[in-house]
């Protein structure tokens, strides 16, 4: 208990000391308002601030929503220019009506070279074999258990982001290392086909 007395007389003798040096009004009223007008400014510093960080948070997030809406536009409109295409070339009877397989084997091919993203385009009897396709890739494989082949004799179809089973170790893997993911597209070809 003394000691903590002793300390706090040496406290009060030190602040004295100090204040020895104001000893006229003059001079506390200059220390007082510096120190108002430090505190002030350390008040008003902070609260700019906080008010910057939060507009510039506010104006980050609408920037990564006018991103991420812009991405998402394009993608969207990507992927519907995609099934465009597979349901035009589908209507493309010229292809297949002749019974000519290496007709429609380098039709194929340039189409597929056409655009960079196209990891493979094949056509499939009715019973799921594949009768052409790019580079040759799964040319006489049966794929009619695929879920494009299923749902894709009824309608149009576009599937979901997947691996792909078949293609996975027939396909040059990415550069980085990365997985190959597919995006489906099959369309029904309507009228005499190849068998």
């Amino acid at each position: 208990m003394l000691k903590n007395t002793q300390f706090t007389f040496h406290l009060m003798t030190g602040l004295h000391i100090m204040l020895r040096g104001f000893d006229t009004f003059r001079k506390r009223i200059t220390l007082l308002s510096g120190g108002l007008l430090l505190s002030l400014s350390l008040v008003l510093v902070t609260s700019f601030y906080q008010l910057t960080s939060t507009r510039l948070s506010a104006a980050s997030g609408e920037s990564l929503v006018s991103i991420s809406q812009s991405i998402s536009n394009m993608l969207s409109a990507n992927l519907m220019e995609r099934e465009r295409e597979i349901l035009l070339l589908s209507m493309r009877t010229s292809l297949y009506e002749t019974q000519e397989l290496s007709a429609l084997q380098h039709a194929i091919d340039q189409i597929k070279n056409s655009y960079k993203n196209y990891a493979w385009i094949g056509f499939a009897n009715a019973n799921g074999v594949v009768l052409a396709s790019g580079n040759g890739i799964l040319k006489g494989a049966d794929v009619s258990q695929r879920p494009w082949f299923i749902n894709g004799r009824s309608g149009p179809f576009v599937g979901n982001v997947h691996k792909a089973l078949l293609l996975e170790n027939l396909l040059p893997k990415p550069k980085n290392g990365a997985p190959i993911r597919f995006v489906d597209f099959a369309a029904p070809v309507i009228g005499e086909t190849v068998s």
